[in-house]
């Protein structure tokens, strides 16, 4: 079952008060997100599927909170109880800051409805396992993927990442003439034919200006909304709007010109002479959930070789396990990339976050 964000109540999310959805029998979180006692060293839980799948099968439910697109969640969560029957994935599926909002307003009143938590802009993980909302657990699979896409205590791991970067249209726009760079996005020629996504509603589009700021500075983001840039709520949003031509060009993630690739729509990307901005993703477990077996397994399913390779072919991510690429025709190789990326650390700091999206509202209102 997947519960969908409705783009009409926007403003209310964005309180991150009065948001909670009733999804019954789930476990609760901590009383408050100040009253963290979070432990620090010692060996991290582990344990393999098939340990936890008669424990899994008896709780029988799991809640999942994901910023994933609509068709990656449903896919994901139908092929979980494909591969383990007996236990329904209840799904909650919005924009990356719309799954925060809501986490946020469930830890103040002290009743986590989630098992699992997967976002798409990764730093805000960092923040939350500070103040303890996360389980201690380590994928079966986790020695399989890089270091840096694994907290170091065993709190969050990226099951996948994504970048953001410049798409065009080409029926409208020559390759020779389209944007090479993420300054160019800033000259008259591009007035008012550039489209982006709101940091109020996805995640990674607070990730890709947080980096924009740390990169080029403020100014720089001053100059897009000077030269007219148009803001849309999501990145599906502006996807739309390219294929249109309402924005010929885009700032989007390039999954989705990937995708649009291999169905034959018209979308093209570059990466900028800059980089690509790097995304990594992070899921995590909510503390103390009732469900703790069936979301064990799931966070090992995350980084099984099926989860990750279907996730790869059908939405085009980029896997944690590099190795899956190999076999998808069409998808670039991380090493091949060139990439920029934001200070995690920074970026995890609510009141940076806070800053960054009020220096975006004020450039392009």
């Amino acid at each position: 079952m997947v519960l969908n964000w409705h783009p009409g109540s926007t403003a209310a999310l964005a309180t991150a008060v009065g948001l909670a959805l009733a999804l019954t029998g789930c476990g609760s979180g901590p009383a408050s997100p100040d009253q963290a006692d979070v432990a620090t060293g010692g060996e991290i839980p582990t344990a393999t599927s098939e340990s936890l799948v008669d424990a899994a099968v008896e709780e029988g439910r799991l809640v999942w909170y994901t910023s994933n697109t609509r068709p990656a969640a449903d896919a994901a969560a139908g092929l979980f109880e494909e591969t383990y029957p007996g236990i329904q994935v209840e799904v909650f599926q919005a924009g990356g800051s719309q799954v925060t909002a809501k986490v946020e307003a469930e830890l103040l009143s002290g009743n986590v409805q989630a098992d699992v938590v997967d976002y798409s802009d990764g730093s805000v993980a960092v923040d939350q396992a500070a103040r303890g909302v996360f389980e201690r657990y380590l994928p079966e699979d986790a020695d399989q993927i890089s270091e840096e896409l694994q907290d170091a205590e065993g709190y969050w791991f990226s099951p996948y990442y994504l970048t953001s970067t410049i798409v065009y249209n080409p029926t409208i726009i020559a390759e020779a003439d389209a944007p090479k760079s993420w300054q160019e996005l800033t000259l008259p020629k591009w007035s008012g034919k550039v489209g982006m996504a709101s940091p109020d509603y996805a995640g990674t589009a607070v990730g890709t200006i947080g980096t924009w700021e740390q990169e080029f500075g403020e100014e720089y983001i001053a100059a897009l909304g000077a030269n007219g840039l148009t803001v849309f709520e999501g990145f599906g949003n502006v996807h739309d709007a390219v294929l249109s031509g309402q924005t010929p060009v885009g700032v989007n993630l390039s999954f989705r010109a990937l995708t649009a690739q291999a169905q034959g729509e018209p979308m093209a990307y570059v990466t900028p002479e800059e980089g690509q901005v790097m995304l990594p993703s992070a899921a995590a477990i909510i503390k103390e959930t009732e469900n703790i077996n069936a979301a064990k397994l799931f966070a090992n399913f995350l980084l099984s070789d099926e989860l990750q390779t279907m996730m790869t072919e059908t939405v085009r991510y980029f896997p944690a396990k590099t190795e899956i690429l190999a076999n998808v025709e069409g998808m670039p190789s991380p090493t091949e990339m060139k990439t920029i990326k934001g200070d995690t650390e920074v970026m995890a700091e609510p009141e940076y976050v806070a800053r960054v999206k009020n220096l975006f509202k004020e450039a392009t209102s």
